[in-house]
């Protein structure tokens, strides 16, 4: 304790008349003892001019605020360290977000919706969840660096924290959904807890089990206003049957839940769209894309532009010895050890709303399905892949060609941050936006969502997201691995994720993007009211 004083007091400015000191054990100290409590007593006058103070970093800075512009001034990042925490166990870390998400989403469903007499209940039941969540923030369980049974609690702890947030919504819109006015149409009813409007599909499989498994819904789809509402028919989840769950576009203003009609008895018009397939090459009236050979997935380009895009989406597979946290490291960007292939294309959907090309994927005995979304007039497309992962101390990267500038902007808590693009391995909170080449970010550019990834880098032209990462749990160096089956690795098995790539957007907009992928539309089948005839047919 002495020694650590000592050397605080050989650090300080000497114009600066405070210095801060922690004491305590531990891996991490701060745990106070007894012995350091009364040594630290006994030495209150510690020297000459030096007193001794219990206090707290709070109460140090306010007692150095007279003195700020003597204070050293750091600009950019603190402490790069343990990269790899970023990333690693990323199902403790989408399961967080899902729980922080779910409850939030509660809560506004109960300030919007909610009965004034179970308040008290409510709120006392989201105040034991976001406990449960908070605990769950600590820094070697959200980390993903505990054994994996302490990860395997996590997850399941943050699941019951889900199913609470989802079963105090239903609850919610079903008391709602009782109290409306008999309609002799079948009515949907669409219930959104975001923060913006939402301007996008809504999917829903409508009830029609009186007409068989093997029907569709062939008539009209109209809005509150009577109007046609243009759908498309796409596979749902179960096997059995064609295609009868529902895709359809809408706009919903923040805090509104409008409902739509089916009209059994008057036919589907014509729908309109821009989207098109073509051979090896998916477009709409904004963006292209090519679907590429080997690893080369496919490119994104504009379809006004003049040059088709040389470069190429990718997954990169790159070697990882390091340990759990990554210690030593400051950034993944070697060169990577191989690809993810395609062994298969697939036209999934091609519809007037949305169209799905889907690519199959492997790298040694790993395997992904990566599908490209197009939709009708959307300056965006979307990603989904779905990862099926058996390496071993191995890092999978997803590449994604940008423009070649020198900064980007990164989202954080309430706002964002400008960083370098110089390869660093950096936190990803949901979206970065690259400018367009040299501008800044009063102009438009590139952005990029994933509510499912949490590492990233960039350098020369290409924005790098972690997928995952592979190492053994709680491993510590100098610890060394010389059985790689004796111990369990991290991040095996199944992770799936949703990357939305944003042309010519700015930087205000990214939030707005965000939301509609975070909150989705909710739809029920209401048939109160709905004409005998059609219950019977």
């Amino acid at each position: 304790m002495k020694q650590n004083i000592l050397s605080a007091l050989d650090s300080v400015k000497a114009d600066i008349p405070h210095v801060m000191v922690f004491y305590g054990i531990g891996n991490h100290g701060g745990g106070p003892t007894q012995e350091l409590i009364e040594w630290i007593l006994e030495n209150q006058d510690f020297g000459k001019g030096v007193k001794l103070k219990f206090s707290s970093p709070r109460q140090f800075f306010d007692a150095v605020k007279p003195w700020k512009m003597h204070m050293p001034h750091v600009q950019g990042e603190l402490q790069m360290h343990a990269i790899g925490c970023y990333s690693v166990v990323g199902e403790i870390k989408r399961k967080l977000q899902d729980a922080e998400l779910a409850i939030l989403e509660a809560q506004k469903a109960e300030c919007l919706l909610g009965n004034t007499n179970n308040i008290v209940v409510l709120n006392n039941s989201f105040d034991k969840s976001w406990k449960r969540i908070l605990f769950n923030q600590f820094h070697d369980i959200l980390g993903g660096t505990s054994v994996r049974e302490a990860c395997d609690e996590t997850i399941n702890e943050l699941s019951g924290v889900i199913v609470d947030g989802e079963e105090a919504i239903s609850t919610i819109c079903l008391k709602n959904l009782v109290v409306l006015e008999p309609h002799p149409l079948q009515r949907l009813k669409v219930f959104r807890f975001g923060n913006y409007d939402y301007n996008s599909l809504v999917y829903h499989e409508p009830w029609l089990h009186p007409r068989g498994f093997d029907q569709c819904f062939q008539g009209t789809l109209l809005d509150e206003f009577g109007s046609s509402v243009d759908y498309q028919l796409v596979q749902q989840s179960a096997v059995k049957g064609s295609p009868r769950a529902l895709i359809f576009e809408t706009s919903i203003k923040s805090g509104q839940n409008p409902e739509f009609y089916l009209d059994h008895d008057h036919e589907p018009k014509a729908v309109r769209t821009d989207l098109c397939i073509k051979k090896r090459e998916v477009s709409n009236s904004i963006l292209r894309s090519k679907v590429g050979t080997k690893g080369n997935l496919f490119n994104l380009s504009r379809r006004d532009s003049e040059n088709e895009s040389s470069e190429w989406i990718q997954i990169h597979v790159l070697a990882d010895e390091s340990d759990t946290w990554s210690h030593g490291k400051r950034s993944f960007d070697d060169p990577p050890e191989g690809v993810f292939e395609i062994k298969k294309i697939e036209v999934e959907e091609e519809g007037p709303l949305r169209s799905i090309v889907r690519l199959d994927t492997q790298y040694g005995c790993s395997r992904s399905c990566v599908r490209l979304i197009f939709y009708r007039g959307k300056p965006y497309v979307d990603l989904s892949v779905d990862l099926y992962n058996l390496e071993q101390f191995k890092l999978i990267k997803l590449i994604i060609p940008v423009s070649n500038t020198q900064l980007r902007y990164d989202r954080i808590a309430r706002g964002y941050l400008e960083r370098a693009q110089n390869q660093l391995e950096y936190p990803f909170m949901k979206w970065s936006w690259i400018p367009n080449f040299k501008k800044t970010k009063l102009s438009t550019g590139l952005g990029i969502i994933s509510p499912h990834c949490f590492s990233c880098s960039s350098a020369d032209g290409f924005f790098n997201l972690t997928l995952l990462r592979s190492p053994t749990f709680a491993w510590h160096d100098p610890a060394k691995i010389y059985d790689p089956n004796r111990f369990y690795n991290t991040d095996q098995g199944f992770s799936s994720y949703r990357i939305r790539i944003c042309f010519d957007t700015i930087i205000d907009e990214m939030d707005n993007y965000t939301d509609e992928i975070l909150f989705k539309p909710r739809c029920f089948d209401w048939t109160k009211g709905m004409k005998s005839q059609r219950l019977n047919q």
